[in-house]
């Protein structure tokens, strides 16, 4: 038998380069359940679960030892994953936002300019390009008229859409897009764009067509949707419209049509960096379920953020691959997968005490006040035990 330790009075930090914890429940974001008396087994140095059994089945193994964490009060899942956040703004450029010297939204028009641009991000290190598909660009007319100032248009032809796509996906890059209006939400789709972040209008109960969500549903395999409803939320003093607007979008393609192609993703920024579990909080209080809210925080993510070298055959040979032994983990030039707690991918988990299975407010208050434990690649960085 193993003899079960605590944290208590311990150096968390831990030496060995095997370690393991006991997760009193473990979510599995695949099959969106949760698993009672799981074991995680850490390798400490390559960041990455090396096995995951039952509490039975560990103790029946030659793993007695190893170091030994007990955390069977709390549930364990894959860290959280938020896909849109903006940078607070530059201090040595203050016209733009994020990293200090990195190149910020620069303008392009026509197809050949349009390639040229795209060129340009890549090689400059761009791992991800963002496309404005459609903005408020009208804005400035909003002291005098708000509903023109706010209301966004298409901001590039399709052909234009497919050339940006189409060159960021040649370079192995994959491609976001700002896009609310059902124009360009449509003509994205046509050209396989691989995220689309906010898409507020795509429904519009005054005109209930559902074919758009339909089109965006059945793009499952290609495309996820980001619908940032706690920058909605956070500006519905100034845009009370917008968000009821974006609130009975979510509703209808989420609750009502069973759209599971979803990240998520707050436009963190807008409001407080720290309070990025909004958007999980937002999607179950409009009544998606907490095994779909944990799921699309989770493996979710990774599916939309990853490379594209874990995109479709190839991706699922190296999952394989790595599942079957994690060491060659050591051999990846980019991030390990994330957003599963399972054999071979990254060992990046949170703990939560409190019951993320009850309602709506049960929910709330386990992701704001519950999180216990948090560690990074395979390394402690909270634990309040």
């Amino acid at each position: 038998m193993v003899a079960l330790q605590t944290t208590k009075g311990r150096d968390v930090a831990g030496r060995g380069k095997i370690y393991g914890i006991l997760a009193g429940k473990l979510f599995d974001s695949i099959q969106r359940t949760m698993r009672s008396n799981q074991v995680i087994m850490i390798d400490r140095e390559l960041g990455v679960i090396v096995d995951v059994m039952d509490q039975d089945e560990f103790q029946r193994s030659e793993n007695g030892d190893i170091e030994f964490f007990d955390f069977g009060e709390w549930t364990v899942l894959p860290g959280f994953v938020d896909v849109h956040v903006h940078w607070p703004r530059s201090s040595l450029f203050p016209s733009r936002n994020g990293v200090e010297g990195v190149l910020g939204a620069e303008v392009a028009d026509g197809i050949g300019g349009c390639i040229r641009e795209v060129r340009k991000q890549v090689g400059v290190g761009a791992d991800w390009i963002k496309i404005y598909a459609d903005y408020r660009v009208r804005a400035q007319m909003g002291v005098i008229s708000s509903s023109v100032g706010s209301r966004s248009i298409p901001t590039f032809s399709r052909p234009e859409l497919e050339a940006m796509i189409r060159t960021a996906h040649d370079l192995g890059v994959k491609v976001a897009a700002h896009a609310n209006t059902a124009t360009a939400i449509e003509n994205l789709l046509d050209v396989g764009v691989d995220s689309i972040e906010h898409g507020a209008e795509m429904f519009d109960k005054d005109n209930p067509d559902t074919t758009l969500i339909k089109k965006l549903a059945a793009a499952k395999q290609t495309t996820k949707w980001v619908p940032t409803l706690a920058a909605y939320h956070a500006l519905q003093t100034q845009m009370r419209l917008t968000w009821e607007q974006a609130r009975e979008t979510f509703i209808k393609a989420v609750i009502e049509e069973g759209l599971e192609n979803v990240a998520c993703g707050g436009d963190t920024g807008v409001f407080d960096h720290g309070e990025n579990a909004k958007e999980l909080i937002l999607m179950r209080q409009l009544g998606a379920t907490w095994e779909k809210v944990l799921s699309w925080a989770t493996i979710g993510g990774w599916e939309c953020i990853r490379g594209v070298e874990w995109e479709g055959d190839n991706g699922e040979h190296r999952l394989r691959k790595l599942e079957l032994n994690p060491v060659t983990a050591a051999g990846i030039d980019r991030d390990v997968p994330f957003g599963v707690l399972k054999k071979g991918w990254a060992a990046d988990l949170v703990g939560i005490e409190g019951d993320l299975t009850g309602s709506p407010g049960d929910f709330e208050r386990a992701v704001t006040e519950g999180v216990k434990l948090v560690i990074k690649s395979g390394k402690f960085v909270k634990c309040q035990k």
